[in-house]
């Protein structure tokens, strides 16, 4: 086939096609075989199968509905001023719109209504389009068929089924002629079921005309029919609403109480809302089902006004001995006391009664109940009692029932369960590798609001807890930005302010952290909530004991203490002893810090928790240190990395600066997991663990924005103005080097690549001894010694970190575990490359005007392709653009990254964003100089792939 220009081959009314498979055959051969320059556009009302599979693949597809053929109100304006050429203001465009929806046909049939005498205009009310519907749709149907055509309006849609049952010959017949002719009508079919489906306006014609002339009788009668219909056919959402409608309030609580439990375990709570809201509210407050299933969907919608609801559905069950309904209500109102209502010591019988009432009720729950009641009592065991067995008992149950009946991997509450479970142990390593498999689910449309903000809230939560500082910031600032009006109506908004203070003692900033707990401590709004309130006062103390304020620490201790004591909560009792025998400890109590810290320890252990317990192993071995007791102190130091070694924690509650020194330093000296002490206090304290025990500070080389060095621990910096170009040169060569360090014949010819080695070995001593220079007059010459080392024909960077290799590792880490799907883990790595890159915790990739040595740019740029397919997963679209827009400020012309924005801005909805990429990208492409018929068929590419 030989063509001299593009062809366009367009098919309209393609469906009228789809009774014959021999055409259906034919048309996509031709799809399939014709060359690029034949494109289709095929026209349709259904989309075309055969044998079972779409001719046009959906990606390939645009659905034309209402949302898109509904006029805008400019288009509204254009229609009437301009095409017909009808004056109309911006009131009645405005008014014409709300009458209309924008739908076309009835703005026509509007257009010889005057603006100034139009009762229409005047009144807004679309019941003004009934005369037209009434003149061409309606007035010639009389009778029994125009009384059934009327009773059949009052359904949502018209099951084929259902009418055929009926013998509704005469009203399908005249439905089908309606279709035929597009008067308002169409048949579709639905999940394998044909119906047949009127225009909202004319229903809403219609509907006032049945609710004029049908008895009220019959009108519930074909609503109660419809549901009894859509129930038989499983379509129970469906039938509640039929239900509903018909005012059969007992068959709708038989149907709730049989079904609805299923629609809230697949996140169904807005179908159940609008069911609730067809309820009169006294029938609602009267009725515990009713109440119970208002309550539930409140909770998913974190509204804190479930426990009013929620309570009185226990006590009408109470009343009226319904042991199930009151179960099922007792874990929907202790799933929601999690986020709003902590006072251990208050849910204690609540826990034991729903425990008692499962246990009496297991044989007779189904499945998906008892999945959903047994994670809310595993979760409620761990918080309110401590309780692991019992919880680890109810947890099997449900994840083995999810096993069995394959429920939805979106059941948030259930890994909720689990990833709490996980937590509470101090297990955190083994809750982050689970937030892999549930990454793509935190965002997730179907999942209720409060499952998904617990869920974001975990992951900030146990970020802190491995002492991640970036990734926890960017998950705070991606929390606040997704649920801040959650974060400010629960009492787990404020526990932002707990994890900020562990972070601020995490990095030595003492004073900071005691700030911080002054000020939340007199904000009135938390007085209450002596859960939080213990929590700030373990903290106060424990920042007045690092700054030496001993005299103002046993008050805190003793207040902190009390407040601990009325919130109750075995977990969180042993925490809060924890953190106040560390504060204790670091002064003249030393006899009451040992016998607390001691006491946690046992408790810990006793429960079978792992993270409060190394706080109390850590401060009780710095303590025997201080107190001379080495042995004593070797054996707590043991246990403490034992332990992490066991769960792969880096960080916990209270872990500051000093207490790693005393005990990081101590471990090395006696061999206790010296690679792990010295990979610690390298990262954590930016100190090096010599091999004799001494500490230095590690040399911190930048060189993306300029060459910047900085010696952890000291107020001196050396900024790009502190040296001449060779040495920031021969630095920048350095810190990219592996093992930072290169031969003097390397250095030589990267500076002076023309000459001999001869003439600029002089140059490149002199060079070299100015250099130190300037170190030795910043750092000391005592340090020098050790970071810039010549020997041996090399020059090397000892005990040092760069930015380079910073950002090639964590680069590489994150290819690593993206190659292996673990997406929350990749996201992590990529965050925190991104942040040695200049970029702020979930500010895109890097800074702008970042320039990457070469041999960095292949990793970097293959780290944010993949950042942003798992931005996509997560459904964070917003961040993944800024993303592949900074990513692409340093390789313009990258294909991958092009189509990844394109397709961003589309998925956002910004159409002229994505036109103008497209533009940039032809810009780019012609300034490396390809040709138009190349930049042609690269752009055609990427809207092809």
């Amino acid at each position: 086939m030989c063509l001299v220009a593009p062809v366009l081959i367009v098919l309209d009314d393609a469906h009228l096609l789809e009774s014959s498979n021999a055409s259906l055959s034919l048309l996509r051969d031709m799809v399939d075989s014709m060359p690029r320059d034949v494109r289709f556009i095929i026209l349709t009302r259904r989309p075309l199968s055969l044998q079972g599979e779409r001719i046009i693949p959906s990606k390939c597809s645009l659905t034309i509905d209402n949302d898109l053929l509904a006029f805008k109100k400019a288009e509204i304006s254009t229609l009437f001023n301009v095409v017909l050429g009808i004056p109309r203001s911006t009131s009645a465009v405005s008014r014409l719109h709300d009458a209309t929806d924008g739908w076309v046909a009835g703005l026509l049939l509007l257009r010889f209504e005057s603006e100034e005498n139009s009762v229409f205009l005047r009144d807004q009310n679309i019941e003004n389009l009934d005369p037209y519907f009434l003149r061409y749709c309606f007035g010639d149907v009389a009778g029994n068929l125009r009384y059934e055509i009327l009773l059949l309006s009052l359904l949502q849609e018209m099951p084929w089924g259902l009418l055929s049952e009926n013998n509704s010959a005469d009203a399908l017949k005249w439905l089908e002629t309606m279709a035929a002719q597009n008067l308002f009508t169409r048949v579709e079919t639905v999940d394998g079921q044909k119906v047949i489906r009127f225009h909202h306006l004319f229903q809403g014609f219609l509907q006032r005309l049945a609710e004029k002339s049908c008895a009220l009788g019959d009108r519930q009668s074909i609503r109660r029919s419809a549901g009894e219909w859509r129930l038989g056919g499983g379509e129970v959402a469906a039938a509640l609403t039929d239900f509903a409608q018909a005012e059969d309030w007992k068959r709708l609580e038989e149907v709730i109480r049989a079904h609805g439990q299923d629609l809230l375990v697949h996140n169904r709570h807005s179908t159940l809302q609008r069911v609730i809201d067809l309820i009169p509210c006294e029938l609602v407050n009267a009725n515990g089902w009713f109440c119970y299933f208002k309550g539930s969907i409140q909770v998913a919608h974190a509204e804190v006004g479930a426990e009013d609801t929620l309570r009185r559905a226990i006590s009408i069950f109470n009343c009226h001995d319904d042991e199930l309904g009151e179960l099922l209500t007792l874990g929907a109102l202790l799933y929601f006391h999690l986020s709003y209502d902590i006072t251990y010591g208050k849910k204690r019988r609540l826990v034991h009664r729903a425990g008692a009432l499962f246990n009496a009720l297991a044989e007779s729950l189904d499945p998906m109940t008892s999945m959903h009641l047994t994670q809310a009592l595993a979760t409620t065991c761990l918080y309110y009692l401590a309780d692991y067995p019992t919880a680890d008992k109810y947890l099997k149950i449900a994840q083995q029932i999810q096993r069995s009946i394959g429920t939805p991997t979106s059941y948030m509450e259930l890994a909720i369960a689990s990833l709490l479970s996980h937590g509470m142990r101090g297990n955190i390593q083994a809750a982050i590798n689970e937030m892999d498999m549930l990454y793509h689910h935190a965002n997730y449309s179907g999942a209720n609001p409060l499952s998904k903000f617990f869920m974001q809230i975990i992951q900030a939560n146990y970020l802190e807890m491995q002492g991640l500082e970036d990734n926890y910031r960017e998950s705070k600032a991606h929390l606040q930005a997704q649920f801040s009006n959650e974060l400010e109506q629960s009492h787990l908004g404020p526990f932002l302010h707990v994890w900020d203070m562990d972070m601020l003692m995490a990095q030595g900033r003492y004073a900071g952290a005691l700030n911080l707990a002054e000020r939340v401590l007199g904000n009135p709004a938390y007085a209450d909530n002596s859960h939080l309130v213990s929590q700030f006062l373990h903290y106060q103390a424990l920042a007045l004991a690092y700054l030496g304020r001993e005299d103002e620490v046993l008050p805190v201790v003793r207040k902190s203490l009390r407040v601990r004591a009325n919130a109750g909560g075995r977990y969180f009792v042993t925490l809060n002893h924890a953190m106040l025998g560390g504060a204790l400890s670091l002064g003249k109590h030393t006899q009451t810090a040992e016998r607390i810290l001691t006491r946690v320890i046992r408790e810990s252990h006793a429960i079978g928790e792992h993270y409060a317990g190394a706080t109390a192993l850590a401060y009780r071995a710095a303590l025997r240190l201080r107190l001379g007791q080495g042995a004593e102190a070797k054996a707590d130091t043991q246990a403490m990395f034992d332990t992490m070694r066991i769960y792969g924690n880096r960080h916990f509650f209270g872990w500051t600066p000093h207490l790693m020194k005393s005990v990081l330093g101590f471990a090395s000296a006696q061999g206790i997991h010296p690679g792990t002490a010295r990979m610690l206090a390298q990262k954590r304290l930016g100190t090096c663990i010599l091999p004799d025990c001494q500490c230095i500070p590690v040399l911190r080389v930048s060189t993306f924005f300029g060459t910047e060095l900085i010696l952890d621990g000291k107020e001196e910096v050396l900024l790009p103005q502190d040296f001449t170009p060779l040495q920031a040169k021969t630095l920048g060569l350095l810190a990219m080097a592996p093992s930072y360090s290169r031969s003097l014949e390397q250095i030589q010819q990267e500076l002076w690549p023309s000459q001999s080695e001869e003439s600029c070995r002089s140059k490149l001593d002199t060079m070299l001894s100015r250099l130190r220079k300037v170190l030795s007059d910043t750092f000391g010459p005592e340090f020098t010694k050790m970071y810039l080392v010549v020997r041996a024909g090399t020059v090397s960077l000892h005990h040092c970190s760069s930015d380079v290799a910073d950002a090639m590792n964590e680069a590489q880490e994150g290819l690593r575990l993206s190659a292996l799907s673990r997406h929350f883990q990749a996201h992590c790595a990529f965050v925190r490359m991104s942040v040695v890159l200049g970029a702020t915790p979930g500010g895109g990739l890097c800074r702008p005007g970042l320039v990457l040595p070469t041999h960095l740019m292949p990793t970097i740029m293959e780290a944010a392709v993949q950042w942003v397919k798992i931005l996509k997963i997560g459904a964070r679209f917003q961040d993944a653009l800024v993303v592949a827009q900074h990513a692409l400020s340093l390789d313009p012309i990258n294909d991958r990254l092009q189509r990844m924005r394109y397709n961003l801005l589309t998925i956002l909805k910004r159409p002229a964003e994505a036109g103008a990429a497209l533009r940039d990208y032809r810009r780019c492409l012609t300034e490396e100089g390809f040709s138009e018929s190349e930049i042609e068929e690269i752009v055609d590419v990427l809207l092809t792939e």
